[in-house]
């Protein structure tokens, strides 16, 4: 059941798309992100699988800061240490859970 979704573009003149960034240079766009459940969907403009070991650590840092700001504007308390972070991956999608 969705909770709300951040459709990442910014209202006005300026549309702004998030990318990330892999170890090879290349660009992954990111197309919205939402909480469901516990963890935090970020959608990609690409059906890949196994993108976090190719992701450099500035993306998976990005990937971070935006499942928390997803978790606060959805009204809940996010969950505060990066290190229990934890990334999933499944075609065209990365899950962002606090590891239990």
């Amino acid at each position: 059941m969705s909770q709300g979704g951040l459709p990442l573009r910014v209202v006005g003149e300026r549309v702004k798309t998030v990318m990330l960034k892999t170890v090879d240079g290349q660009l992954i766009a990111v197309s919205s992100a939402e909480l469901i459940g516990v963890s935090v969907h970020i959608h990609l403009g690409l059906k890949v699988t196994d993108l976090i070991d190719l992701l450099t650590e500035g993306s998976k840092q990005q990937l971070y800061v935006m499942a928390r700001e997803v978790i606060l504007r959805s009204g809940y308390n996010p969950f505060i240490n990066p290190v229990l972070t934890e990334f999933q991956t499944s075609p065209g999608k990365i899950i962002v859970s606090e590891r239990r």
